[in-house]
């Protein structure tokens, strides 16, 4: 299963999903291999959202919601592996299934592995989805970041918690100057070599898939890129937004494709 939760965008919801349709977690979600795929929205970007943000926003989807969308999931998964017509039968006397069985097995066996991916606020979302999972006894096969960023009071997103067995983070450069004032999280793992990360010239939109040009972030057009308040200028123009954009794809899809999710 592959489970997404995107990053900020207008409180709008038709507006939301038409900035965001490009966006590299919706790809994912519309390209993936798995069958069984769980989206939600990142918080909205109004004055509103903005204040209940510190805690999550209005929009913000709850971790413990994801999670347990995830555990049913999973539950039903291991439920259907276990009506198997001769399950109980060759379980009990030791001896293999049936060809066609076995594979009707092992396809639910690979359904049930957890993958996860998130961009800005939704990358937080996910490492403390997982962290939730972590409690549940639920491994998480792979998890793929797009400049996770905290920026709420209620998320524990600091670490890449130990039930997640590799985490594949693309971050922005710090000398970009884009949205300083965000921070990341996700930047340390508690399992060893449980981190790869790589950082990349483009602006936090770039980072998500949605440059500031396609995301109405006022200065798209000009020869760097202002992203309004609170941290204003770049040093990044639309054509190195756009390259960074690229080279994030370029890192991150092999990995993705190693694991099979696209």
């Amino acid at each position: 299963m592959i489970v997404c939760v995107d990053g900020t965008g207008p409180s709008n919801s038709t507006e939301y999903y038409r900035q965001f349709r490009h966006s590299f977690v919706n790809r994912i979600k519309n390209t993936s291999n798995h069958g069984d795929r769980i989206y939600h929205r990142g918080p909205g970007d109004d004055i509103s959202d903005a204040v209940v943000s510190i805690f999550g926003g209005s929009h913000q989807v709850a971790p413990s919601f994801v999670a347990n969308e995830i555990s049913r999931l999973w539950r039903r998964l291991s439920d259907e592996q276990h009506r198997l017509p001769s399950m109980a039968f060759f379980r009990t006397r030791r001896v293999t299934r049936p060809q066609t069985e076995n594979r009707q097995y092992n396809l639910l066996e690979e359904r049930k592995k957890i993958f996860l991916t998130g961009y800005s606020r939704g990358g937080a979302t996910v490492i403390d989805v997982a962290r939730r999972l972590e409690l549940q006894g639920l491994q998480v096969e792979a998890m793929f970041l797009f400049d996770a960023v905290a920026r709420s009071a209620v998320l524990e997103g600091g670490a890449i918690p130990n039930n997640v067995r590799v985490c594949y983070h693309a971050m922005r450069n710090p000398i970009t100057s884009s949205r300083e004032s965000f921070g990341n999280c996700g930047t340390r793992a508690i399992r060893p070599r449980g981190l790869i990360s790589r950082l990349f010239l483009t602006t936090h939109g770039g980072m998500g898939g949605v440059p500031s040009g396609a995301a109405g972030v006022p200065g798209g057009g000009v020869a760097t890129i202002n992203e309004g308040f609170p941290d204003q200028s770049t040093t990044v123009t639309p054509a190195v937004e756009a390259a960074g954009m690229q080279g994030v794809e370029s890192w991150m899809w092999p990995y993705m494709r190693s694991h099979g999710v696209v």
